[in-house]
């Protein structure tokens, strides 16, 4: 239920306003894309990888969601140019975290019969095929192929998804490319570790800073 509760959203190229797709829009925020982004009033800071922003309009900080796309493309002046893609960041609440006790049956469950259906967006499993599915440490990543109808148009149909605990909370992160620049395994798979290394290194920083 925790899973299928951080699967994350994906937004469209180049990034709109996506107050249609998202509920109870929030109102009071700076629009101007970040490379960090407030969370739960700042409980959690979000982050992706150099050149990529948080675009305000379409994250949701109080239900701990934000959205990524390059810097460049949200109009960001003299950005540095990065690969076209979507990176999501879903932090749960407190006590949500469950990667680090054990991330073997984490990965077990992704990749068994429910692990479709905990992946898919709408809970259809025929929809969604398992590529691979690996453990490092205390982080799970999954790679599969959602054919359902995309939320978003042009979003690639390939996933990359990560799971770890930051803070007694489960984050998940979600990467995607486009159908016109689509992502390859390398570049996905690099770019899923980017993010959730700028999740920990920013989260890791706010602690000690704090501290």
């Amino acid at each position: 239920m925790a899973l299928a509760g951080c699967s994350g959203g994906l937004p469209k190229i180049p990034m709109p306003d996506l107050s249609a797709l998202l509920p109870e829009q929030e109102v009071d925020f700076d629009p101007n894309p970040v490379p960090i982004f407030a969370l739960y009033r700042g409980r959690i800071m979000a982050q992706a990888a150099d050149g990529y922003c948080a675009d305000p309009q379409s994250s949701q900080p109080r239900r701990g969601f934000a959205i990524f796309a390059s810097c460049k493309s949200l109009g960001v002046k003299d950005a540095k140019s990065v690969r076209s893609a979507i990176a999501t960041v879903q932090v749960g609440r407190v006590g949500t975290a469950i990667v680090d006790d054990d991330p073997v049956t984490l990965a077990a469950v992704l990749q068994g019969p429910q692990g479709a259906a905990i992946l898919a967006p709408s809970g259809a499993s025929d929809a969604v095929k398992v590529q691979d599915v690996a453990v490092d440490d205390a982080r799970v990543t999954v790679v599969f192929d959602d054919t359902s109808p995309p939320a978003i148009r042009g979003a690639q149909a390939k996933e990359w998804r990560g799971f770890l605990d930051i803070a007694d909370r489960l984050v998940t992160v979600t990467v995607r490319g486009l159908d016109k620049a689509p992502l390859s395994d390398a570049a996905g798979a690099a770019l899923l570790q980017k993010v959730m290394d700028g999740m920990v290194d920013i989260n890791t920083t706010q602690t000690v800073a704090a501290n």
